[in-house]
């Protein structure tokens, strides 16, 4: 039994707020009924692009409260979309400055297929055909069969994604500046539709080897000393000869010379 004039003071552990008077005070009873401790609530910041969820009006000291950002967004600190947090003792979660921001699925590989690009977009992303590749699954074009057959001067040679060009025997494709003695016209990059010589699409003649070598009692009637394939010389005998066979030596497609021509 208390003495006459006990006075009780009451305090409550951390995490909790006292409800009711602090002291009592026994003067044949009690100058107030118990207090009683009563959890405290924490304040939620304000996190754009995220949501809390917890059970109850406010989340109270301990409970846990879990925070979730919206679909497309993660969490900066843990690169989560989801992380879990306590009410404190503070009235204050254990981390207010979580944000939400946009998450790269293009980092993630499997995001589109092999035959796509990835666009990050905030909250989302689009896959977009990669070059060469067309429609709603991201199929091979297939730049032969177009009416432009790629710009290809003679051969066109569809590839997964692409294509290229080639040449017919005694052609050249035109890879430089320069190839088979051909040269880009002035203002011409070679790298534009409409340009009379097209890098890797266009095709020259390839060049003859050494000029043909006249027969015995005869001469090459030209004073070229570059040849192109089909180029053809005329051959002439020295006076008093007859011309037997070809009267013109011709360059193939290989750069060789032909000729079957004899001065009897």
């Amino acid at each position: 039994m208390l003495a006459f004039s006990t006075v009780i003071r009451y305090h409550c552990n951390p995490g909790y707020d006292l409800i009711g008077a602090q002291q009592v005070v026994c003067n044949y009873t009690w100058s107030h009924p118990p207090p009683v401790c009563q959890k405290l609530t924490c304040s939620l910041p304000a996190i754009p692009r995220g949501i809390f969820s917890y059970t109850g009006d406010l989340p109270e000291y301990g409970d846990n409260v879990t925070l979730t950002c919206d679909n497309g967004f993660i969490l900066e600190r843990t690169e989560t979309s989801v992380t879990n947090l306590t009410c404190g003792e503070d009235r204050m979660l254990n981390i207010m400055d979580d944000t939400c921001i946009d998450e790269d699925e293009c980092k993630n590989s499997s995001a589109c297929s092999v035959t796509q690009v990835c666009m990050n977009t905030e909250g989302s992303f689009t896959c977009d055909c990669l070059p060469g590749y067309d429609g709603r699954m991201c199929t091979d074009v297939d730049e032969c069969k177009q009416t432009t057959r790629g710009g290809c001067d003679q051969e066109c040679i569809n590839l997964d994604g692409g294509y290229e060009c080639a040449c017919k025997a005694g052609f050249l494709l035109y890879r430089e500046n320069g190839t088979g003695l051909q040269f880009l016209r002035s203002g011409e990059t070679g790298l534009r539709p409409g340009d009379v010589l097209r890098l890797n699409h266009s095709c020259v003649r390839s060049l003859c080897k050494a000029p043909p070598v006249a027969p015995m009692h005869g001469t090459i009637l030209s004073a070229k000393s570059v040849f192109q394939s089909n180029d053809t010389v005329p051959i002439e005998c020295d006076f008093g000869y007859k011309l037997i066979g070809s009267a013109v030596a011709v360059c193939e497609a290989d750069g060789n010379w032909t000729s079957n021509a004899s001065c009897l």
